[in-house]
């Protein structure tokens, strides 16, 4: 036993700092964000036998901010068993999540061992984990932390001698993080991009066939669009209208193009000095951990040049296509759209603290990242119990209740109403919603309005009613108004 407990150690002490995961961030509600509600939607309607994409949210091209028509099928896909078992409940749903997140910390510590020692991979997977990020995540039903394993599970096999296995799973990880969401194309096109490096580097040397399968990995770059394809257009194909969202999200951006950019880097920057942030109640506490923050991201740049001054890899142009999506993109989610480059991330942090900050501080390898980690838990207790505090958050709210209850037994099915966060209402009272594009002229809206036949406007106090209230005084549209409870007011305009 004591061999078997020495051999396996770390492995034992990840066992260990698992189960704290199963509690933090995990309730029975939700907030308002309604990205889950579509999710949710879409596991249920595979888990009933229905088209993935069908629901009463109506989507406006108005407002390409706020979300697609539908969402690909891979997170719908792992939520459907639990939603066939348990139901719409939100705490099953975020027991799934938590085993995600332990599974993305055995991955991320297998994938450091390649590039350090195993215990300073240990410590390295648990602050990754830990990461105040990847902990407000954890408290929502949404993609992005089973995009980031799925990556991560590529990034680890990437790096494992090619065999039938490997190659397979590898081939699976990368059909998975494209069908979990769209921007894992940016993975795939970062492999191509490497690929054509080689060609153009080798293209005269005896070994370029060698070269490509050992630095490539041919047989997944092959195998995974076609399994891609053979998903998104036969077993589970969407209406061709999900294009209109990255249309019109283009033309969003092609607005303000420059103002855009400029800005856009500012947010990169913060972005990459945030990824270890912790919110603290303490001024004190709070200025150690924005110190930690520069001294990371410093550490990070200059790992990443060192990294890529040794070999262009695929990783790193993973990594700045990235930070390209960040750049030009013309939506702004916080970390959500970034959070892939998390174990390359982290990569770059340890070589550029094993260059600049391991010998100022005259301290070894495995006991910088032990003070380091013991340092960063204690500075996140407070941040931890934040996020695992529900109270007065999402649609379970008395009032919420009473409103979803009135609505889905008063408001005949067809009608449409108007609501901040329409994939919400229509997940839990199954009416046909669309929301206020808040960007455009109450004009633009009332005309998309009149097209729809909308019969009924929705606000909700403190849920972006003031956009409601803006128009309907702007456009005198309202009929009849009913005050369902002090947080809802129902508007019939037809």
């Amino acid at each position: 036993m004591k061999v078997f407990l020495k051999k396996h150690a770390e492995l034992f002490v990840l066992a260990v700092l698992s189960v704290p995961l199963f509690f933090i961030g995990v309730g029975n509600t939700h907030d308002w964000g309604d990205d889950y509600a579509q999710y949710i939607t879409e596991a249920l309607n595979i888990a009933s036998g229905r088209p993935f994409y069908e629901s009463t949210y109506i989507y406006n091209p108005l407002n390409p901010e706020y979300a697609p028509p539908n969402y690909p099928p891979g997170f719908p896909l792992l939520l459907a068993p639990v939603v066939a078992l348990f139901g719409t409940g939100i705490q099953p749903l975020l027991y799934l999540i938590s085993v995600i997140v332990v599974a993305l910390l055995f991955t991320l510590y297998a994938y450091f061992k390649n590039h350090m020692s195993s215990r300073a991979a240990l410590c390295l997977a648990v602050v990754a984990v830990y990461s105040g990020v990847v902990m407000d995540l954890k408290s929502h039903v949404l993609s992005d932390l089973p995009l980031l394993f799925f990556v991560s599970l590529y990034f680890l096999f990437r790096e494992k001698k090619q065999t039938h296995v490997n190659n397979t799973v590898l081939t699976l990880s990368l059909v998975m993080a494209l069908l979990i969401r769209s921007q894992a194309v940016i993975l795939l096109l970062a492999e191509l991009i490497y690929l054509f490096i080689l060609l153009i580097r080798f293209r005269k040397e005896k070994s370029l066939r060698t070269v490509l399968f050992s630095e490539t990995r041919l047989p997944a770059l092959l195998a995974a669009p076609l399994l891609y394809a053979l998903v998104h257009f036969f077993i589970f194909p969407a209406p061709a209208n999900a294009g209109t969202f990255y249309k019109n999200l283009f033309f969003l951006f092609n607005e303000h193009t420059w103002v855009l950019i400029g800005y856009n880097v500012n947010y990169l920057l913060d972005l990459l000095r945030r990824m270890l942030h912790f919110e603290m109640q303490d001024f004190f506490w709070q200025s150690l951990v924005s110190l930690l923050e520069y001294v990371c991201l410093v550490s990070v740049f200059l790992g990443f040049i060192l990294s890529v001054r040794k070999k262009l890899g695929a990783g790193a142009i993973f990594f700045i296509l990235m930070c390209l999506l960040i750049v030009f993109l013309p939506v702004h989610q916080g970390h959500r759209y970034f959070l892939p480059v998390l174990p390359l991330y982290f990569l770059y942090l340890v070589r550029g603290a094993r260059v600049a900050l391991l010998p100022v501080l005259n301290l070894k390898g495995f006991s910088a990242a032990l003070v380091f980690t013991v340092l960063y838990l204690i500075l996140g207790i407070d941040h931890f119990g934040r996020v695992s505090n529900f109270d007065n958050r999402g649609v379970y709210t008395y009032y919420d209740s009473l409103a979803l209850k009135a609505i889905q037994e008063n408001i005949p099915s067809g009608d449409v109403i108007v609501f901040s966060k329409p994939r919400a209402l229509a997940l839990y009272t199954g009416k046909t919603a669309v929301n206020i594009a808040w960007q455009r002229s109450s004009a633009e809206n009332r005309k998309l309005f009149d097209s729809l036949n909308v019969k009924y406007l929705l606000a909700r106090k403190g849920l972006e009613d003031e956009y409601i209230h803006d128009f309907l005084k702007k456009e005198n549209y309202a009929k009849d108004t009913l005050e369902i409870n002090p947080l809802y007011t129902l508007f019939t305009v037809r």
